[in-house]
């Protein structure tokens, strides 16, 4: 009995005749007989576990069927238990445990492996009914774990805290069944030993041993009844309100596993966008899993658990976040490696089918089955990697800038001043997208040894020991292209560093336009960028040509590989048959792929190294201390501010001291002002306040919240009133009263749009006065407890100034405590408390009266003062007695000069380049029918529909015109043609039908292929010669159409939207546009933050930055996220259309007989039509894909024809080497305005002016007083009119010709990053001791002399490492240097001490006593012993005469100094 035990476990029967007869036997004989087959033969063990699977579908189908039938016929308010689905819909936020994760894991692995092993047993065909039953079992296993696989996966959307009981049943039985088919299996292994068993139950057998395990877990899991998910507090994700209220959001959030799967959730965006084209709120949000904020907090979770000292906290902290995601990355890049072999191996088994007599069809048929099925799971599992990869490197891009952008606002102000705004946009803007890029070819490397291996074992099996010839190519292949990867990451590296220094300066370039536009400087900026790109493309080439080398030699990889190949196999004699010829081909084509993409995956991980190591340094630089300060709100305590023992440093290590000693404290409610010379330390004070200096010693205690309003405005590209509201509600009682207190009434009512008016970028059109009280009425309207106010009164003239002490400061903050660093000594007599700084020491403290008495420094600053007051009284005294009756509201007398109605001038608004962008204000003329709207910043250029074939064109022709393009199609295509031809070749010479002679067959194909390298090695030159040249092409036009566009282009244009410019089907088109245009916002919001982070800190208002960041990251990533999508949905169908293609035209073949089409031909078309499907993928994904990149050159398009100013130089007009001579100026019904449908800003000016007079120029908001100088610099051109200098019209001359030859101190101080030597001399035209002379004039050889590097002693981005006063100074040294004939003075010393203002005053007449001088000044002093004084009002010129002429009668000059003279005693 035994025995007949052991026969059931080795028989492959599966047919009952073989159980012995029952006659004779007894029932329980028979039972024992039927049992033994039933349990104990293979054949019926699998079809015992086939119906156990085959009722689990049946029952999930039913459930199915069920459940859809209830949907359509049962009444809504049905509770039938049938009706409800087969997960339960509970959406509770739930936790995944490591249970669910495993059981997951679990059911893929056994999915997988059957899949894989159901394949094989397909592949070797059915020829018994035992292969037939081992088949079916297998299927049905693969088709079950499948099932329960989607199941299982989808419990966590459905919120399923329990398994189904359907699944836990089968996992009940399936662990009986599989120990039953283990106890075979090891009795079969005991007892069966030296016997012939069938080698495939072995490998059976061996396979239920290693699954009983998993199936025993599976049990425990199913005994548990928990899926592994536990509900939690039903918490959403917080993001913005606007983002809770959309209901546009992706269908990806709720799509089902087959709608993920092939990407049906696409279809209703691409419908629409086949309608119509996409606009921006018609693209559906991210869904909430993917949102940056999710991302940020995750990414914050993750880098603590990495832990401070750790290295490499970046990639440690994203391999935290994102382990699932590359694993899962990775299964599927193993299931796409695997199922791309099944073709090349069926490539054998069609040829010897094809060579047969046909006749057993079914056998070609499943042929066929396998070849659909294996291309079906290979496109799936392609494109599935495609769109995950592409998901992942946009969640770690969105990861990375929010950390950057938190970053961005903790870091100390050494530590950004280390890495530069430039730098830090660039690690945003390059770093975050290198290791997004780097996502897809991230799996390369680990998957190339296993790629390789696989390949060369199948070459083995195919052509036994000559693959040996096959392998030593592939490592010589593999060292050269890990040399040229080495050198490529070397130069990598340096053509980063060139880039970054290359981005600094041009965004140095954009954000200093006005600056640079007043000095000629643009050609030295050009050579600048210039020199820094030749650097940056030199190491472009070197990169790109290495890249070209290693692409040429990676292409010719097959081709000699083959050669070298059946060279082996002829000497060795190894028969050389169709089908093994073509096998051989199509896995050496197989193995190009990761001899290809290595070197490349190579690359990127080294750059993303090079970025990790970027980002490292970064993230881990020094943040600000938050305990520097100890902060207390709603204290009780009487002392608001108190500073002991305080020493400070800017510098982090706290090396260099700025402050010493600090000690004071003041009281609530009370007025404190700081003052002292340039340089001593005001606005440092102010920075420790606030915590922004390293504290070396003492304590800083604050009680209460502070509002800060910094020296150099720092304003939004917002509206006026976003700008004041700065994030808080409106209450609009509050609101107009800040207006009303910070003087801000009559500019609303000239703005068209009042406080909607937008404000451009960097607040570039406003005047300094008006940024300066939006400043402070941002501050005010914040309602905050202390005030720490940084000069707020240099930039507005003294009736304003008056106004805003007394209404604002006075006023509206009575019973706040004030810290004002001020200038203004008028202001001085209401202080509770002046602190007198000097070198970072308080020397002096007191109020007025008793630091008077003391004398000392204070004493200085208030006799430098009162020597200028006495200068403004002297004038006043001299003049008639009717000075005493100065300020008249009565209109004044319309002069001769000034033809025009005061009744008929209409305020509006300045929006769209009407006004003057640097005054105080505009009142213009307009009819309301010309309203536009309130935007100065437009929304960003967008073509739509197709790019055409003119931005083709240009692109195509930049470099060589078309010769160039017939170079690159003429070469491409003839080593396409050489290649065919060496297919061709081995079709022809392995047909049965010619004599086959090995030498010529050898000698062909070699020659062949070494054509073949030849022409793919030209073709890879000419690809890169011409692509580098039509870059640096583009590069050059886009650089010269904006060193020569106007300056209103700059005005209305981020510098983020130019400087995107220069890097980077109907839906795709449009979302990839959509795409670049949402990038610019991000690095436009990033740059400016990081500008203004001082006063984001002042304020507290860290979080609603963030959030601002994750709503801009969002916006970009929504357009990212669609446009990865609607790629793969097009690929993913084109790719199946391609397979369906290839088997239904091998079907073709099974079906035809050999007389039609020779076996040879079978496997030369099958070698080209393994690939079909991602050929015709990649034709139409290509086209589509340089349509999208053709976007980056139509915007860059865009760029190169903006209109242009006029000429730099004009050859037939040069101006005489002295001119001018004299500085004679006349000036002639000057009309400006801004574009040529806006109303004038300059009315009609008449001016005469002498050489060698000094005029003063005056007037209040909107006047038009810096757009005349403007006019002279012709920043903006005459609408009619002229100016006549020393007999030459100026508009006749070359715009260098005309602004290099006059000098001028611009209104806002503008340093360049690197040395004092480059920014007072930046062509370099004088000598050191020139220089030094310079500085020693202009009061700052001290200063410079004590640094050690002397004159080149470092100067930060936008001189951050100098006070605004010592910028003004080093300004005024560039002038001195420069000794111009004529000189313009846009309040230069609106930022110093009345001190040193009175010393500058004194070597401006002295060295420039010769030259014609005309200066805008609120202060009196500064222009009251000018020669003349002009003043400006309403764009007209009211009075111009000598200054004691103007005082002996009723004027507005005489009123401003009236006003001047009594603003001290009427405070």
């Amino acid at each position: 009995m035994a025995m007949a035990s052991r026969s059931w476990l080795t028989s492959l029967e599966c047919s009952t005749s073989t159980i012995p007869s029952s006659e004779g036997l007894s029932f329980l004989s028979v039972l024992k007989n039927w049992s033994e087959f039933i349990f104990l033969s293979p054949c019926s063990q699998r079809i015992l576990f086939s119906s156990v699977d085959l009722l689990f579908l049946i029952v999930c189908l039913a459930l199915a069927v069920r459940k859809l039938f209830s949907r359509f016929f049962t009444e809504k308010n049905s509770s039938s238990d049938l009706d409800k689905p087969l997960l339960p819909e509970e959406r509770s936020q739930l936790k995944v445990t490591p249970w669910f994760i495993a059981s997951v894991a679990v059911t893929a692995l056994l999915a997988l492996s059957y899949i894989a092993i159901c394949i094989l047993a397909f592949t070797r065909g059915v020829q018994s009914p035992w292969n037939l039953a081992e088949a079916f079992f297998l299927l049905f296993q693969a088709v079950s774990h499948v099932v329960i696989l989607v199941l299982v996966a989808h419990e966590k959307r459905f919120g399923a805290v329990t398994h189904p009981m359907v699944i836990r049943a089968y996992w009940a039985v399936s662990l009986i069944v599989v120990a039953l088919f283990s106890a075979t299996a090891i009795t079969r292994m005991v007892t069966v030993v030296g016997e012939n068993l069938d080698q495939e139950m072995r490998i059976d057998d061996i396979y239920s041993l290693v699954s009983l395990p998993f199936y025993v877990f599976l049990f425990i899991v199913a005994i548990r009844g928990s899926s592994g998910l536990t509900v939690v507090e039903d918490l959403r994700v917080e993001t913005h309100d606007s983002v809770d209220a959309d209901v546009n959001i992706s269908g990806f959030a709720s799509a089902s596993l087959i709608s993920k799967a092939i990407w049906l959730w696409m279809n209703p965006l691409l419908s629409k966008g086949y309608k119509s084209p996409l606009k921006m709120n018609e693209v559906p949000t991210l869904p909430p899993i993917f949102l940056a904020e999710k991302m940020a907090e995750q990414f914050e979770v993750n880098w603590r658990k990495s832990g401070e000292n750790s290295k490499n906290r970046v990639i440690f902290t994203l391999i935290r976040c994102f382990w699932r995601h590359i694993t899962f990355t990775g299964v599927l890049a193993v299931v796409r490696l695997l199922v791309t072999y099944v073709g090349p191996i069926l490539i054998q088994s069609f040829v010897d089918f094809a060579s047969g007599d046909r006749s057993n069809l079914a056998e070609g048929f499943y042929l066929v089955l396998i070849l659909l099925v294996a291309k079906v799971v290979e496109v799936l599992s392609s494109h599935q990697f495609n769109f995950q990869t592409q998901r992942l490197g946009m969640l770690i891009r969105s990861s990375l800038i929010t950390a950057l952008y938190k970053k961005g606002l903790r870091l100390s102000c050494s530590a950004r001043q280390a890495h530069g705004v430039g730098q830090i946009v660039n690690y945003m803007a390059v770093d975050c997208q290198q290791l997004s890029d780097m996502m897809p070819q991230m799996h390369a490397l680990w998957l190339m040894p296993l790629q390789i291996g696989i390949s060369l074992v199948l070459l083995y099996l195919y052509m036994g020991i000559s693959m040996l010839v096959s392998l030593v190519a592939v490592f010589a292949v593999l060292i050269f292209t890990l040399m040229i990867a080495r050198k490529n990451n070397f130069y990598q590296f340096n053509l980063m560093m060139s880039r970054d220094c290359r981005m600094k300066t041009t965004n140095e370039l954009l954000n200093n336009m006005r600056v640079i536009k007043f000095q000629a400087w643009e050609e030295h900026f050009n050579k600048k960028i210039l020199q820094f790109r030749e650097k940056e493309y030199g190491w472009l080439s070197k990169f790109m040509y290495a890249i070209s080398y290693n692409m040429a030699v990676l292409w010719s990889v097959p081709v000699v590989i083959a050669a070298l190949t059946f060279v082996v196999a002829i000497l060795m004699h190894v028969p050389l048959g169709a089908g093994k010829v073509f096998t051989v081909t199509t896995i050496l084509k197989i193995l190009q792929e990761p001899i290809r993409t290595f070197p490349q995956s190579l690359m990127a991980v080294s750059q993303a190294i090079i970025s990790l190591e970027r980002l490292d340094g970064y993230l881990t630089s020094h943040e600000l201390d938050t305990k520097t300060v100890e902060r207390e709100e709603g204290c009780s305590d009487r002392i608001a501010l108190q500073v002991k023992d305080g020493t400070f440093s800017w510098e982090d290590e706290g090396a260099e001291q700025v402050l010493k000693d600090v000690n004071f404290q003041i009281k609530k409610g009370e007025l404190a002002a700081i003052v002292g010379t340039v340089g001593s330390g005001k606005s440092s004070l102010l920075a420790a306040v606030l915590g922004e200096l390293k504290k070396i010693s003492g304590t800083v205690r604050v009680c209460g919240s502070t509002a800060y309003v910094a020296q150099s405005s720092w304003i939004q590209n917002a509206t006026i009133q976003d700008n004041i509201l700065f994030g808080s509600p409106l209450n609009t009682k509050r609101y107009k009263e800040v207006i009303r207190a910070c003087s801000l009434e009559k500019d609303l009512e000239i703005f068209e749009y009042g406080d909607q008016t937008e404000i451009g970028e960097r607040g570039i059109n406003l005047s300094g006065g008006q940024k300066q009280r939006i400043q402070l009425a941002r501050a005010v309207y914040q309602d905050c407890d202390i005030y720490l106010l940084d000069d707020v009164f240099s930039a507005v003239d003294a009736h304003t100034g008056t106004e805003i002490f007394k209404e604002c400061v006075r006023g509206a903050l009575k019973h706040k405590t004030i810290l004002l660093v001020t200038h203004q000594v008028d202001f001085l007599h209401n202080a509770d408390l002046i602190l007198v700084m000097r070198d970072g020491k308080i020397v002096q403290s007191g109020k007025y009266d008793e630091l008077l008495q003391s004398g000392m420094d204070f004493g200085a600053l208030v006799a430098a003062h009162e020597s200028s007051v006495d200068l403004v009284e002297r004038s006043a005294n001299n003049s008639d007695e009717r000075t005493q009756e100065i300020y008249s509201p009565r209109p004044l007398p319309i002069t001769p000069k000034s033809p025009h109605s005061p009744k008929a001038l209409t305020p509006i608004s300045p929006v769209s380049g009407q006004g003057d962008p640097t005054d105080e204000s505009w009142s213009l003329d307009e009819s309301k029918s010309e309203k536009g709207n309130s935007k100065l910043i437009e929304d960003e250029e967008r073509e739509t529909g197709k790019v055409s074939l003119a931005v083709y064109k240009q692109y195509c022709t930049t470099a060589y015109g078309w010769w160039g393009i017939v170079a690159i199609v003429g070469s491409s295509l003839l080593w396409q043609l050489s290649l065919m031809a060496g297919d061709y070749w081995l079709a022809y010479e392995t047909s049965g039908d010619t004599l086959f002679n090995p030498s010529l067959f050898i000698e062909t194909y070699a020659a062949i292929a070494v054509v073949s390298c030849i022409l793919v090695g030209i073709r890879m030159f000419f690809q890169t010669f011409i692509g580098l040249k039509i870059a640096q092409s583009f590069f050059s036009q886009i650089l010269e159409s904006i060193l020569h566009a106007p300056m209103s282009f700059f005005d209305t244009t981020p510098s983020g939207r130019i400087l995107t410019r220069g890097y980077y089907l109907s839906s795709s088109r449009e979302l990839s546009r959509l795409d670049s245009i949402t990038k610019a916002p991000v690095i436009h919001h990033f740059s400016e933050s990081i500008s203004g982070v001082m006063t984001i800190r002042g304020f507290r208002k860290q979080e609603k930055f963030f959030q601002e960041n994750f709503d801009r990251v969002n916006a970009n990533l929504r357009m990212d996220f669609h446009n990865n999508g609607s790629n793969e949905w097009l690929g993913f169908r084109l790719e199946m259309i391609g397979s369906f293609l290839l088997c239904a035209a091998t079907a073709c073949m099974v079906l035809l007989p050999s007389t039609i089409i020779k076996p040879e031909y079978v496997g030369l078309s099958l070698s080209y039509g393994l690939p079909l499907n991602a050929v015709l993928f990649w034709t139409v994904y290509m086209s589509c894909l340089v349509e999208n990149r053709m976007v980056s050159v139509e915007r860059i398009k865009q760029f190169i024809t903006i209109p242009s100013e006029a000429p730099w130089r004009y050859k037939e007009f040069v101006p005489p080497s002295n001119w001018p001579s004299h500085g004679d100026i006349e000036v002639t019904n000057l009309q400006v305005r801004y574009r040529t449908n806006t109303p004038l800003v300059l009315k009609g000016i008449y001016l005469r002016i002498h050489g060698g007079e000094r005029i003063g120029v005056v007037g209040r908001t909107g006047s038009g007083k810096s757009t005349l100088i403007q006019v002279f610099f012709r920043l903006v051109e005459p609408a009619n009119g002229k100016i006549i200098i020393d007999g030459i019209n100026i508009c006749q001359l070359g715009l260098h010709d005309l602004r290099s030859r006059f000098g001028i101190i611009p209104q806002e101080p503008v340093l360049f990053e690197g040395t004092i030597r480059s920014n007072i001399d930046p062509i370099g035209l004088y000598s050191d001791d020139e220089i030094w002379k310079s500085l020693e004039r202009c009061q700052l050889k001290d200063v410079v002399a004590a640094k050690p590097e002397k004159l080149d002693a470092s100067v930060a981005d936008c001189g951050d490492n100098w006070s605004v006063g010592q910028r003004q100074l080093l300004c005024l040294g560039r002038v001195l240097l420069k000794q111009s004939k004529i000189l313009f003075m846009d309040e230069a010393t609106a930022s110093v001490d009345s001190q040193t203002d009175a010393v500058i005053q004194k070597i401006i007449r002295e060295d420039f006593s010769a030259c014609t001088i005309i200066t805008i000044a609120h202060r009196i002093p500064t222009v009251i012993d000018c020669d003349r004084v002009l003043v400006v009002d309403d764009g007209w010129v009211k009075e111009f005469d000598r200054p004691s002429k103007l005082l002996e009668r009723r004027s507005l000059f005489g009123a401003l100094v009236q006003e001047y003279s009594n603003r001290s005693s009427g405070l």
